[in-house]
């Protein structure tokens, strides 16, 4: 097939990333192309892939928008035979494997291990890294170890609460049924108490309000078929199954509560933490991703991609 045709086939499958691709393509043949789902991920992968990425080489970024535009980008890409320098592909986990979906499992495909990116951000490490960067304040001074035990009791206590979300969400899923995530509503679910305890409320119509809030009806052999997940569920880490922005949520949340109590009653009276980054809803991932650690099984990806190509 020519380039010519390439082209047209791109635009006629309705593929602009693929188009994209195809023009940038033979102009920087020796740079790294990468592929992420959507607008937050740079925020989080970009420093990493830096830290492997040659002097020399530049990067030519493409958001596909979701996991199975990214795969289908992937595959018309491996067989347009192109003949540029490195191509990498990242994308989230979420249920694939809970619901035994089939996706193609190749080198240059990089899969969270855990739900989502946002899972990697929330631990009492990051916790640790904004107080100093962002609070400026002393670790020792303000008893992180005793810090570090509430937020790890508390983030217990959501995981309890959404274990059992996300097994409606799973069972649900698995019968062709699709809640929008996004219309969960955290306030009708939970909340934290003055003196930063994470409870649930109203877990008696759990199941009514979350179909209320993501407009879909839970099938009425519900009861029997979650039975499989839960035992599934039972045996993995939370974050391999918690969608990772609940999981920012709750983190956002608790160091909200924990400011508002240092002020109340740690720090001494004159003092005010000034904060000139303020981090939301919204702005996490950008601000957090940076300072994250770079997952094991990344590490690994990055080093014998890069070492591939650096060896021809």
């Amino acid at each position: 097939m020519s380039y010519l045709e390439k082209l047209k086939e791109a635009r006629d499958s309705s593929s602009p990333i693929i188009h994209d691709f195809l023009l940038r393509a033979p102009k920087a043949p020796e740079d790294v192309h990468i592929f992420f789902e959507g607008n937050d991920d740079p925020s989080f992968y970009l420093s990493f892939i830096h830290r492997y990425l040659p002097a020399s080489k530049n990067l030519q970024i493409y958001r596909c928008g979701n996991k199975s535009t990214l795969y289908k980008t992937h595959g018309r890409i491996k067989k347009s035979k192109n003949n540029v320098f490195l191509t990498l592909f990242f994308t989230d986990k979420d249920y694939s494997d809970l619901l035994d979906e089939n996706y193609p499992n190749e080198d240059n495909i990089y899969v969270t291990d855990f739900y989502s990116i946002e899972n990697y951000l929330v631990d009492t490490y990051m916790l640790s890294r904004i107080l100093v960067d962002l609070c400026h304040l002393n670790l020792k001074k303000i008893g992180f170890n005793k810090i570090e035990r509430k937020f790890q009791a508390e983030i217990n206590n959501f995981y309890s609460v959404f274990r059992d979300i996300s097994v409606w969400f799973v069972t649900l899923r698995s019968h062709g049924i699709r809640p929008n995530h996004n219309n969960l509503d955290y306030k009708k679910i939970c909340r934290f108490t003055k003196n930063i305890r994470f409870v649930q409320h109203d877990k008696k119509n759990i199941i009514h309000n979350l179909q209320t809030m993501c407009g879909v009806l839970t099938p009425g052999n519900y009861d029997l078929s979650k039975i499989k997940y839960e035992k599934v569920l039972n045996t993995l880490e939370p974050k391999k199954y918690i969608r990772g922005k609940y999981e920012l949520w709750f983190f956002i949340e608790f160091f909200r509560h924990l400011l508002k109590n240092f002020e109340d009653s740690v720090l001494e009276k004159q003092e005010k933490i000034k904060i000139n980054t303020q981090i939301t809803h919204s702005n996490a991932v950008e601000i957090l991703g940076p300072r994250a650690k770079i997952p094991p099984s990344l590490n690994k990806f990055l080093s014998e991609n890069f070492l591939k190509t650096n060896s021809r």
